[in-house]
């Protein structure tokens, strides 16, 4: 949901993050279905457990964050 957050983060949703934020799914083994359940029905967050997996969550925000080849002032307040 966090990252999907992120999306929503600039208040427009842009088909280039929405790509990102489904490759990025399937990359942690989530499916299209499994992933637009989650949309529907959030989860709360938990945080990644070890320094490696908060540097690849950070990753995978960025990497939507750059999806649509715009940085938005709120896009970074997010992050």
């Amino acid at each position: 949901m966090n990252l999907y957050n992120m999306v929503l983060a600039d208040d427009t949703v842009k088909p280039e993050e929405l790509v990102q934020l489904y490759e990025i799914g399937k990359r942690h083994g989530v499916s299209n279905d499994e992933f637009n359940l989650l949309l529907q029905s959030p989860v709360e967050f938990k945080a990644p457990d070890t320094v490696e997996l908060k540097v690849e969550y950070l990753y995978d925000l960025v990497k939507i964050i750059r999806a649509d080849g715009v940085i938005d002032d709120n896009e970074i307040i997010t992050l």
